[in-house]
This record gives structure tokens, sequence and C-alpha cells, in this order.
């Protein structure tokens, strides 16, 4: 399913992009790649993430180059860290699927001056060692908080 936007004349046609789902993504994902004041630039822009200067620049390239593949209630996420996000760089994914495949990656557990107390092949792994919520490691990672029952955790890189 794609909005055309196309078809809607002046103020209608602002005002139906600026509300649709497309460009509240749009915005969510320059914000996390581009505005140092967003609290998810530390996860994406502040890691040296990109996005492609055409979609940087433009809703207008980012819904052309995406709307054949958007689908209602899917979030968009990047194949690969390394590359900038773009067109080919980027799939549709169920976000409770999403939200699986990120509590499977490896963390550690840090104290407050930084040195690794223990490792966790998955945030699941970690909650059931450490009898902390899932959810609250996972937010730790994701930098939402600074710690959990007094733990901080970080993604491990094996």
């Amino acid at each position: 399913m794609s909005i055309n936007f196309d078809n809607l004349k002046g103020n209608e046609h602002l005002t139906k992009k600026y509300h649709s789902t497309p460009y509240l993504i749009w915005t969510r994902l320059k914000k996390s790649y581009e505005n140092p004041y967003s609290p998810q630039y530390q996860n994406y822009g502040a890691k040296g993430l990109t996005m492609c200067v055409e979609w940087s620049e433009s809703f207008e390239s980012f819904w052309t180059d995406i709307s054949d593949t958007y689908t209602p209630g899917l979030t968009i996420t990047v194949k690969d860290t390394s590359q900038p996000l773009s067109k080919r760089n980027v799939l549709w994914i169920n976000p409770h699927r999403l939200q699986a495949i990120h509590m499977c990656k490896p963390v550690a557990q840090i104290c407050p001056d930084g040195e690794v107390i223990a490792t966790y092949p998955s945030i699941k792994a970690a909650s059931i060692a450490t009898g902390l919520h899932a959810a609250s490691i996972a937010n730790v990672v994701r930098g939402l908080r600074n710690h959990t029952g007094g733990w901080h955790f970080i993604k491990f890189y094996t």
C-alpha cells in the first residue's frame, strides 16, 4: 500500500504529508542520524552512522525510494550499519520481530567505572542471570536509561 501525495491539492497536500506515518518515520530518522540534541542520536549519528544525501535533503526522495515497499504497521531498519541509510540498505520489519532480534544480541554488564563484570549471549540471558527485567536492560543498552538495578549494560561485540 502506498500513499499518493501527488493527487492532493493546496494545504490538504501539506497537512496529509506532514501528518503521515512515512513523513513521521523520515523525521525520526533524520533526528536520530543528524540531530545531536535528539535522544536517539547517541545510538546512530554519534556512532558515525549516516543517511544518504538524497534522503537527508528531501522527504520526497525518501518517499520515492521506499513507497513501493512501505507497509503500514512495519518499522524501518538498516541492514548494514557500515553503509549510509539508503534505498538499498533498509528493510521494513515487524516492530515485535525487530525487538526480538535486539533481545538476542550479546551484552556486557559493567561497573560505573567501566570495568566489565560479566558478558551474556543475550539480553534475555542477562535478565535471567541478574534477576533484572529484560526490557529494563534493553533500555539501558539502547541508551534510554543510564542503569537498571544499579548496573550498566552495553552491547558486547565479539
